[in-house]
């Protein structure tokens, strides 16, 4: 990881969305997790507060177990935020330079 501290400020030009789609529209119960790297309208100031382990996956529906997630990929993310009022949100790394 870069060398970012808590509480750096940092200009961030994208965030990651949790998506949510179906192997199969027939086929209820078995879902693909994966968070997609959206860009901002314009590059935006914030400040690091965190660090996070993220993972893209597959979750699968059991009527006896429930539902089951099972990772396919981990990769680690910035939690950050542009000021107090507004909803804290994850940077994809490596920040792009």
């Amino acid at each position: 990881m870069e060398n970012i501290k808590l509480g750096q400020q940092i200009t961030v030009t994208s965030s990651l969305i949790r998506n949510k789609s179906y192997f199969d529209p027939y086929e209820h119960g078995r879902t693909k997790r994966t968070w997609i790297d959206v860009p901002l309208k314009e590059p935006v100031a914030a400040i690091v507060i965190g660090v996070r382990t993220l993972s893209n996956g597959e979750t699968e529906y059991d009527k006896e177990a429930g539902a089951m997630y099972y990772p396919t990929e981990h990769f680690k993310a910035l939690l950050v935020v542009t000021n107090l009022n507004n909803v804290p949100f994850f940077v994809k790394l490596p920040l792009p330079l």
